[in-house]
C-alpha cells in the first residue's frame, strides 16, 4: 500500500517540482540514508549481541528491561535470563539454504506455487511499469492511475487475509 502511495507522491513531485528525474532519484535515495545516519546514534546494542557475542550479561539485562518498560511488559531478573539463555547455548546452530525449501513435500507444495505466482506478478507489474508511455495518457497520469490501482488492490486483499508483498 505504501508503494502505491509513494508512486503517486513521486509522480506529483516529478510533474510539478522537478523535471529532471535524476534529482528525484537522488532525493529518494538520499532521504533514507540521512535518516539512518542520524538514527544510528540513538540505537542500543541488542541484548542478544551483548550477551552471546560480548559476554556482557548486566548490560544485556539492562537493555532488555528498558525494552520491556517501553512495551509495558514485566522486567526480567538475571536468573530468568540465564534460564532462557541456557536453552540457546546447548543447541548447535543449524545452517539452511534455499534447497531446504524443496527437501520436504510439504514445503515443495508451498514453495513452487509461491515462486510461480510471484514470478507472474513481477512480470505483469514491470511490463506495465515499462510501458507507461504506450498506455495512452501522460506518464504522470499513468503513474497516478497505477498507484491508485495498487492501493485499491491492497485494501481489497487485506479484507480477505491475503498476504501481499
Amino acid at each position: 500500500m505504501f508503494w502505491g502511495g509513494a508512486q503517486i507522491i513521486f509522480a506529483f513531485i516529478y510533474e510539478y517540482l522537478t523535471t529532471n528525474w535524476r534529482y528525484l532519484v537522488l532525493g529518494v535515495m538520499a532521504t533514507p540514508s540521512f535518516i539512518i545516519i542520524f538514527g544510528v546514534y540513538f540505537l542500543k546494542e541488542s541484548p542478544r549481541y551483548l550477551y552471546f557475542t560480548e559476554g556482557k550479561l548486566t548490560e544485556a539485562i539492562n537493555t532488555l528491561n528498558e525494552i520491556a518498560m517501553i512495551n509495558h511488559k514485566d522486567t526480567f531478573t538475571s536468573e530468568e535470563i540465564l534460564i532462557l539463555t541456557h536453552n540457546f547455548t546447548d543447541e548447535p546452530e543449524k545452517k539452511y539454504n534455499y534447497w531446504h525449501l524443496f527437501s520436504f513435500a510439504s514445503l515443495r507444495r508451498i514453495t513452487i506455487p509461491t515462486a510461480f505466482v510471484n514470478s507472474a506478478f513481477d512480470i505483469t507489474y514491470y511490463s506495465i511499469q515499462f510501458s507507461f508511455s504506450s498506455l495512452g495518457l501522460s506518464l504522470f497520469t499513468n503513474a497516478v492511475y497505477v498507484g491508485f490501482g495498487e492501493i485499491i488492490v491492497y485494501i481489497i486483499a487485506s479484507f480477505y487475509d491475503i498476504i501481499v508483498i
